[in-house]
């Protein structure tokens, strides 16, 4: 679980029911199954329309997992201990606390304005005025977030041990915003054994260059040391590259360098990394300790 603290001025209830964001056209019932697990939307509006000041009126809170599925109970349990969390502080008449689960019929989408993959997994919207609900004063439990972040992560960290939850401290973020952190986050989760640098700079070089050519990728291969066909023509072809002064060459099977991943376009080869770096951390695990 990731924890992110925002917030905002207004349109808090119509993003969470209808979901328009730009660059995706599907609306929240297409994409999501809402679960209401704390408090009462009409309510928090309520209070957000009635605040007069002219800055940020709600902190918009939102707690994203990497398992493709976790139950109701589960996820009702985490937005009450982040509930307590937050206002450890606090009377349960000084707030008002609103939580919802999105749990996604669309699974992926590809962004219309940028091109990119989307990947969507269970994720828990929280909402809190920015009121005191007893004095009418300034409410806001976090501070200033940037100087409180060893908290906030100490309950996150809290809460993937306790419910067996993939932390983001043992994996990557799976948004990718150039390619360079692209393929540093590919060649952490996915490639294995030696010679992850050698691989991830012949993979770096494929997509800087926008090779589609499996002979224009033979040729930057060999760039990189004397290099060998092995199986050749065969549906498991694949090349071996031996490094100037290397004991040994390293042979190239992974799905990244085949000629059926060479062969497609930029765009196809990046939806395709940002899958396979997906693929790990889907289900819940046991409790930690």
């Amino acid at each position: 679980m990731l924890n992110r603290i925002g917030g905002g001025t207004e349109g808090i209830k119509e993003y969470l029911e209808h979901g328009q964001k730009q660059g995706r056209a599907m609306a929240r019932d297409e994409l999501d199954e809402r679960i209401i697990l704390s408090g009462d939307l009409d309510l928090t509006d309520s209070i957000i329309q009635s605040m007069e000041n002219d800055g940020e009126k709600y902190l918009h809170c939102t707690l994203s997992f990497k398992e493709d599925s976790l139950d109701i109970e589960t996820l009702k349990s985490i937005a009450n201990d982040f509930e307590r969390f937050a206002f450890s502080a606090y009377d349960k008449d000084e707030y008002n606390f609103y939580a919802e689960a999105h749990l996604p019929k669309i699974k992926s989408y590809t962004n219309e304005q940028t091109g990119e993959f989307v990947e969507r997994k269970p994720h828990i919207h929280a909402v809190i005025p920015k009121e005191n609900l007893l004095n009418g004063q300034h409410l806001n439990p976090f501070g200033v977030v940037e100087q409180n972040e060893k908290f906030l992560d100490a309950f996150q960290e809290h809460i993937n041990n306790k419910y067996g939850l993939a932390s983001p401290k043992d994996n990557r973020r799976i948004e990718f915003t150039n390619e360079s952190e692209m393929i540093s986050r590919y060649k952490g989760d996915v490639f294995d054994g030696q010679k992850k640098d050698l691989k991830g700079e012949i993979l770096s070089q494929v997509l800087d260059r926008n090779i589609e050519r499996y002979e224009d990728f033979q040729r930057l291969v060999s760039e990189f040391g004397e290099t060998k066909t092995r199986n050749a023509g065969k549906p498991n072809e694949y090349l071996n590259v031996k490094e100037e002064d290397a004991a040994k060459g390293v042979n190239l099977k992974d799905y990244v360098f085949s000629r059926e991943f060479i062969e497609l376009s930029a765009e196809n080869k990046k939806k395709q990394l940002s899958g396979d770096v997906q693929k790990k951390y889907e289900t819940q695990g046991e409790q930690r300790k």
